[in-house]
């Protein structure tokens, strides 16, 4: 929390100024009804966000991958039989 007008530069934090503390409350008070009000995801950690915005990601391509190959809520024994089958091709010479 800053006084830009006369530190422009924003070199002295007033967060921790005794003096500053029913405005920093009140920014504070707004901030989070704010959050609220918008559905904001601030509060929530960033690496849960990210591991599960890759989470959805990677299972989203595995299930399009699967599709794209005719494959479809595959057991490991079928995806292993596919696999075979695309080696077995390769070493025929015909492409995949």
């Amino acid at each position: 929390m800053y006084d830009i007008v006369a530190d422009p530069y924003e070199l002295t934090n007033l967060a921790d100024d005794p003096e500053f503390k029913p405005v920093l409350i009140r920014m504070r008070d707004a901030l989070d009804d704010w959050m609220v009000r918008t559905g904001d995801q601030g509060a929530r950690p960033e690496e849960s966000v990210v591991g599960q915005y890759w989470d959805d990601f990677f299972a989203k391509y595995f299930e399009t991958q699967m599709r794209e190959r005719g494959l479809s809520d595959v057991s490991d024994d079928e995806y292993l039989m596919w696999w075979e089958e695309q080696v077995i091709r390769l070493e025929k010479g015909d492409a995949l």
